[in-house]
């Protein structure tokens, strides 16, 4: 155990850090929860604090566009409230000076973090492993090594068969997600979200 924890990324979050030992190779980790409930920001502030270790991040966001994903990134690391944006400009609420150099410096520590986003929809588990390959490739040029991989989330993939029904989909593309994990050697954090049912 104490070894595992050693060779794990670090999730950013000290009582996760405890519980998981970090984020090791081969293997996949699950954040589930209701929609609404903040999984993409702690996916994204996740993905920067490993970046900002110097640690590749691959997030494929399914659902959210790149820039939402880049904007929630630069708030978290600025400390920014991302909810000033959509404020009214006359409110108190709204960015001020010290707000935009915030947001300034944040921009030029990140913008050379080894992190990609990739915002396409609809991908199947198979395409999804050929991305990740290319970005194994991508890092190497720089002598670096892929090291995480986010899904946001696993049920906007699409399965291989679209005759199939989606129960055996999602088995497939969750089995899929395990052995590309384990083949090319990465961490995967796997972001599904959870029915009301779920909570009985």
């Amino acid at each position: 155990q104490s070894g595992e924890a050693r060779r794990g990324a670090s999730l950013g979050v000290r009582s996760l850090d405890h519980a998981s030992g970090g984020m090791v190779r081969g293997r996949v980790y699950v954040l589930a929860a209701r929609s609404g409930m903040g999984k993409t920001s702690m996916a994204a502030q996740i993905a920067m604090q490993q970046s900002l270790l110097g640690l590749p991040v691959l997030y494929f966001s399914l659902e959210m566009k790149r820039e939402e994903i880049s904007n929630r990134v630069l708030f978290c690391h600025s400390g920014v409230a991302r909810n000033k944006l959509r404020l009214n400009p006359n409110s108190d609420g709204f960015l001020n000076a010290s707000d935009w150099a915030a947001l300034a410096a944040s921009c030029g520590k990140l913008k050379c973090v080894p992190m990609l986003i990739d915002d396409a929809v609809g991908l199947t588990v198979q395409q999804m492993r050929a991305k990740v390959v290319q970005a194994q490739a991508y890092f190497a040029r720089d002598g670096k090594k892929l090291h995480t991989v986010v899904i946001d989330h696993t049920l906007k993939m699409r399965g291989s068969n679209p005759r199939q029904i989606r129960r055996e989909q999602i088995i497939e593309i969750t089995g899929g997600i395990k052995d590309f994990a384990k083949d090319l050697d990465v961490a995967v954090l796997e972001l599904t979200q959870m029915n009301r049912s779920s909570d009985s």
